[in-house]
C-alpha cells in the first residue's frame, strides 16, 4: 500500500475525528476549570450572604470549611473587602 493511500483512507479519518474528540475534550475540561474558579466565588458568596441573614452559622460547617472560609474572609478584608473587588462595573443586581 502506498503511503498516500494511508493518509487518505478511512484510518486517517478515524484518527482526525479521534484529534478532533480530543481536542473538544481538552476544550471542555478548560472551560470546566475556569467555571470551577468561578463557581468558587459564587459559592463563597453565597454562604456570607446566608451566614448574615441568620439561614446558617458557620459553626454548622465542618471544621476544616470553617478554615478555609474565614482565610478567604481575611485574604479579602486585606484587598479591600467586596467592593474594592467588584468595582463599579462589576454588580450583580
Amino acid at each position: 500500500m502506498k503511503d498516500t493511500d494511508m493518509n487518505s483512507g478511512p484510518h486517517a479519518q478515524a484518527a482526525g475525528a479521534g484529534k478532533n474528540a480530543e481536542n473538544d475534550t481538552q476544550q471542555t475540561l478548560e472551560m470546566l476549570q475556569k467555571s470551577d474558579l468561578e463557581m468558587v466565588r459564587v459559592l463563597d458568596d453565597l454562604i456570607y450572604l446566608l451566614i448574615r441573614k441568620g439561614v446558617i452559622a458557620i459553626t454548622d460547617l465542618p471544621p476544616m470549611a470553617q478554615v478555609k472560609l474565614m482565610n478567604r474572609a481575611n485574604a479579602r478584608q486585606e484587598l479591600g473587602g467586596l467592593e474594592q473587588l467588584l468595582g463599579n462595573d462589576d454588580r450583580i443586581f
